[in-house]
C-alpha cells in the first residue's frame, strides 16, 4: 500500500493540504478548507511568515487555532482535536515538503525501518481512487497490524499489548531534532537554525503558543510528526534489546500501540520494561491499564467489535433497535457500532406502525453514551424522523440539544445537530463558531490578531462552506456524508 514516504516532496506538499489530511475529524461535506490552505499557500509562495506579522508573533498568541473537544470513550475522557490555523499550517508543511528536507526525511525513515523485528503500520497511506481517506488508513490498520498480529500466532506463543498515555499530549518538540539527527547531534546544535529538526520544531511552536510540551491532534501532519518520534523511539527500543542480547521476538506498532509477540514469558517481560524505559527517556509514559500479556493470541490481537454478531435488519424497528440499544453499554466496541448504524441506515424504513418518539429516544441515548457515533446515529434519526412535519422535527432536534446540554463539551454535537437541521432552517442558533459560519461567512474561526491587515485580506473571503452542498443538504442525511466506507 502506497505511503507519503512514496511521494516527492511536491506530491507530499499537495498530500497534506487536502481537506481530508488537514483536519481528520467528522465534519458535514459542506464545510471545506481546500480554497483557504491554496490562499495561504499563494501569500507564503511570496513572502515568509515573518513578514507577514504585525509586530506580535503567533508563537505568542494563546490559541491561534480552531479546537473541537469530543468524548474519546467515557464521559470524562475527552480529547481535543485542532482546526490548525491555516497559514501556520500551511507553513509546517512547507517546512517538511521542500527537496531538501523530505529526501532528508525519507531517508531517516528508511534507518527507522531497517530492522524488521519492529514493524510500522501507521505511515500514512495515499487513498485509492475515491476512496476516503479515513477509510483507506483504517484498511491499512485491519491488513498490516491487526490481520498481522493474528498471522504472528504460527510463529510466537506469547504476546503482550501496551500503548502510550497521552501520546500527542507528551511529544517533547525538541526530541524531533534527536529523532531526525540522533540526539547527541541534535543537542550539540541546539542553536543551530539550518538543522531540519530545530526548523521543524521552531515552526511546530508558533502553532502551540511557543510550548515544547505536545502537538496538536486532529490533522495527517501531526500524526506523520509524531512518526517522526516514534520511528526514532523504535530505534532505541531496538538497540536496549540488542545489548540484552533478546532476539526472537517480533514487535507491531501502529502509531502508540504495540503488539509484542515472543515465546518467552520473560522476554515479553523484559522487552515491556525496555519500552517503558525508552519512553520515559522520551518524555512518555506506558498507559498500565491498557498494559497485560497473554498466551491468547489471536483473540487479543482482535478488537472486541470483530465478534459482533449481525443484527436481522429483517425486524421490526423497535427491536433492531433495543438489540443495538444493548449494545451500546460496552464503549469498546464503538467502531462495530458505527459499522452496525451504516448498515441499518441503507435499509431502514420506516411504517406508520412505527412510534417514531420511541425510536428517536433510542438512539438519542446511545448517541449520548456513545458519542463517537453521533454521525451515524444523527443519520439513523434523519430516516426515523424524514417524514415527520417540519415543526416535529425541529422538536425533536431541540429535545436532542437539552438532552445532551448536561454534558461538559457539546461542539461537536451541536455541529450535526446543525446538519439535521440546516435543511429546514439555517438560522437556527448552535453555539460553537464553525455552526456560525454557516449563517455568516465572515466570521473568523481562527486568531489573526498577529497577521497584517493586507494579508488577512487576501484570505478573505474565507470560504469554508460549499454554499452548494449546503443548499442541497436535505433529510434524511445521506450514508455517503456518515459511512466511512461509502466512496466520495
Amino acid at each position: 500500500m502506497k505511503t507519503v514516504l512514496d511521494l516527492n516532496a511536491q506530491a507530499a506538499k499537495k498530500f497534506f493540504l487536502t481537506d481530508e489530511n488537514y483536519f481528520t475529524g467528522d465534519l458535514p461535506p459542506y464545510f471545506r478548507f481546500r480554497d483557504l490552505l491554496y490562499k495561504a499557500d499563494n501569500i507564503l509562495r511570496q513572502w515568509n511568515l515573518s513578514n507577514l506579522t504585525n509586530g506580535n508573533h503567533p508563537k505568542n498568541v494563546p490559541n491561534p487555532n480552531y479546537d473541537i473537544i469530543t468524548n474519546k470513550n467515557t464521559e470524562y475522557d475527552w480529547r481535543k482535536l485542532t482546526v490548525i490555523n491555516p497559514l501556520l499550517y500551511v507553513n509546517l508543511v512547507n517546512c517538511i515538503c521542500n527537496d531538501k528536507a523530505w529526501g532528508e526525511i525519507c531517508e531517516r525513515f528508511k534507518t527507522f525501518r531497517a530492522d524488521e523485528h519492529i514493524v510500522c503500520s501507521s505511515i500514512p497511506v495515499v487513498k485509492r481512487s475515491k476512496r476516503k481517506q479515513k477509510a483507506q488508513q483504517i484498511l491499512n490498520w485491519l491488513s498490516l497490524f491487526e490481520q498481522s498480529a493474528v498471522k504472528q500466532s504460527l510463529n510466537f506463543s506469547h504476546m503482550a499489548c501496551t500503548d502510550i498515555a497521552n501520546c500527542y499530549s507528551s511529544i517533547y518538540t525538541h526530541s524531533i531534532a534527536w529523532a531526525l539527527h540522533n540526539e547527541a547531534i541534535a543537542k550539540e546544535r541546539k542553536f543551530h537554525d539550518n538543522l531540519l529538526g530545530n526548523i521543524i520544531d521552531k515552526n511546530l511552536r508558533y502553532i502551540t503558543y511557543d510550548q515544547t510540551n505536545g502537538i496538536p491532534q486532529g490533522s495527517v501532519l501531526m500524526d506523520f510528526i509524531a512518526e517522526i518520534v516514534l520511528g526514532y523511539m523504535d530505534t532505541l527500543i531496538l538497540e536496549k534489546l540488542r545489548t540484552q542480547g533478546i532476539e526472537d521476538y517480533k514487535i507491531l506498532r501502529y502509531r502508540d500501540d504495540f503488539k509484542i509477540f515472543t515465546n518467552s514469558p520473560n522476554d515479553t517481560e523484559n522487552i515491556l520494561k525496555s519500552i517503558s524505559d525508552v519512553c520515559q527517556h522520551l518524555g512518555f509514559r506506558i498507559n498500565a491499564q491498557k498494559t497485560f500479556s497473554t498466551d491468547m493470541l489471536i483473540s487479543k490481537s482482535l478488537k472486541k467489535e470483530r465478534f459482533l454478531l449481525p443484527i436481522d435488519l429483517s425486524q421490526k424497528n423497535y427491536k433492531i433497535f433495543l438489540q443495538l440499544y444493548n449494545l451500546s453499554n460496552d464503549q469498546q466496541i464503538a467502531g462495530g457500532m458505527q459499522t452496525l448504524l451504516s448498515q441499518l441506515n441503507k435499509k431502514i424504513k420506516v411504517s406508520k406502525k412505527d412510534d417514531i418518539d420511541l425510536l428517536v429516544s433510542i438512539i438519542s441515548d446511545m448517541a449520548y453514551r456513545i458519542p463517537k457515533i453521533i454521525p451515524q446515529a444523527f443519520t439513523t434519526i434523519s430516516h426515523i424522523m424524514r417524514k415527520e412535519p417540519e415543526e416535529q422535527q425541529l422538536c425533536y432536534i431541540s429535545k436532542i440539544k437539552k438532552k445532551f446540554s448536561k454534558k461538559a463539551y457539546t461542539n461537536f454535537v451541536h455541529i450535526w445537530l446543525q446538519r439535521l437541521s440546516v435543511s429546514i432552517d439555517t438560522e437556527i442558533e448552535y453555539e460553537p463558531t464553525i455552526c456560525k459560519i454557516i449563517v455568516d461567512d465572515s466570521i473568523e474561526l481562527w486568531d489573526f490578531s498577529w497577521l497584517k491587515p493586507e494579508f488577512l485580506e487576501q484570505l478573505k473571503p474565507y470560504n469554508l462552506v460549499n454554499r452548494y452542498k449546503l443548499n442541497h443538504s436535505k433529510l434524511p442525511i445521506s450514508n455517503e456524508e456518515t459511512n466511512i466506507f461509502e466512496y466520495r
